[in-house]
């Protein structure tokens, strides 16, 4: 990554679902974890170049604006740790918002033709091969590496610490196959079929870890695609299969595993239980407990936070304990104003990447409800990542879809002035809109 942005990176998301396996080992005895060590290399060594004039000076201020705003929205509360004299967490907190911060420009950094974003989507690819075939071995073999429960049903969850992996890699793949398909096509129809397979076997792993935001994301997805690309025939095709599938024996395992999987919210909404705080794993009992202590709190650390990390189980609320009433209206500013411009840009544009960008969003606000999905460095990555290339001006109709032969691939100028024009196939240069928020 010091030489080379992009072959850095293209090692760091190769070699980062192998890493994540050493989540319970230190470095030789150190005690000093190697994702402690990636999550400081990355933003060490790419915050220079993305600060540096030339880089900073040809982007969206929108986009730098939100980047800088929900830095914020991690930070705000952290000088209480300096006040307390607990350095360490100062500093963990700093290097995790930081990395959410370079993750808004590290794609648009490395990917400025069309050759780098190949490489980067085809790294993303080759990275969840092992993660998945990780997850087809136990399924298919019946092993399971190691165990988690919820409601009953058993979670097979590799080596890694939790499910979250298995679905944030599942689903990062998926996206990156999405993008790959619509911007760079075989002229061999095996790759085609070889990707759609890929994709086929992920979404087969990604249902046995039984968890209930993996399905939220799924629909979200199967219904945006189809709908904003104007390819209802995808969406007609996935309901007549899921019919089909119903009217026969094949779909009755799937169903009572689901059934079973939001058996405690379908409860409530049949008015057979009563306690809502029972829905999503219990953690309403999390929340509540959580604002209790919170209203405890003196008002400045409701205002300001105190910057200490809490296992609450929600991203607004461990953004509110951290860093307050600011940090979390400064957050609520950033989803919204993201919301915003991802919306109306997949609407009006419907390029493959603005409408895959709204895609992996809708995946972080789902993950938000139950999850601290801005405590994870390689997931702000791959999300912000992809989300920031998506706020840059016009940055989705750079690469229109390729041609069917590699050969006549298109080849996209670098241009150095807010990517303002594209080169087609014929040769010519339409210009792309990058005079403000399309």
């Amino acid at each position: 990554m010091l030489l080379s942005p992009l072959w850095g990176m293209v090692l760091t998301f190769v070699s980062k679902p192998v890493i994540d396996t050493t989540w319970d080992y230190g470095v030789s005895g150190t005690g000093i974890k190697l994702l402690y060590i990636v999550s400081l290399v990355v933003p060490a060594l790419m915050l220079p170049r993305i600060l540096g004039t030339d880089f900073r000076v040809r982007q969206r201020r929108s986009a730098q604006l939100i980047a800088v705003v929900y830095l914020v929205s991690q930070v705000f509360g952290s000088h209480a740790l300096l006040v307390h004299g607990d350095y360490m967490s100062f500093a963990e907190v700093w290097l995790r918002a930081l990395n959410g911060y370079v993750g808004f420009f590290l794609f648009v950094y490395c990917c400025r033709e069309t050759r780098t974003l190949r490489i980067l989507l085809l790294a993303i690819i080759i990275a969840g091969l092992f993660p998945l075939a990780m997850g087809l071995y136990q399924n298919l073999a019946g092993v399971g590496l190691r165990e988690s429960q919820t409601v009953g049903l058993v979670r097979k969850i590799g080596v890694y610490h939790d499910a979250v992996s298995f679905r944030f890699y599942g689903f990062q793949s998926i996206a990156a196959v999405i993008l790959f398909l619509s911007y760079f096509r075989s002229s061999r129809k095996t790759v085609d079929y070889a990707l759609l397979g890929y994709m086929a076997a992920w979404t087969y792993v990604l249902y046995f870890i039984y968890s209930k935001a993996a399905v939220m994301t799924g629909i979200l997805w199967f219904l945006t695609w189809p709908l904003l690309t104007r390819r209802y025939r995808y969406l007609l095709g996935g309901l007549v299969v899921g019919i089909v599938l119903v009217a026969t024996s094949l779909a009755v395992r799937p169903l009572d595993e689901l059934q079973q999987l939001f058996s405690k919210e379908i409860a409530f909404q049949s008015g057979e239980a009563h306690d809502a705080r029972r829905m999503l794993a219990g953690r309403g009992f999390i929340w509540e407990s959580s604002m209790d202590d919170w209203w405890s709190l003196p008002f400045i650390t409701k205002l300001a936070g105190d910057g200490e990390m809490r296992p609450v189980h929600n991203e607004f609320l461990r953004v509110l304990f951290m860093s307050g009433l600011v940090g979390l209206c400064c957050h609520v500013c950033v989803i919204c104003a993201i919301a915003w411009i991802l919306g109306r840009r997949a609407i009006r544009n419907r390029s493959a990447l603005d409408i895959g960008a709204l895609m992996v969003f809708e995946m972080y606000l789902v993950d938000c409800i139950g999850l601290h999905p801005g405590w994870y460095p390689s997931y702000q990555w791959f999300v912000w990542g992809i989300i920031g290339m998506a706020l840059q001006s016009g940055y989705g109709q750079r690469w229109q879809v390729c041609p069917r032969t590699l050969s006549n691939m298109m080849t996209i100028a670098s241009d150095r002035a807010c990517f303002g024009s594209v080169v087609t196939p014929g040769g010519g240069r339409p210009p792309v809109r990058c005079d403000g928020l399309t």
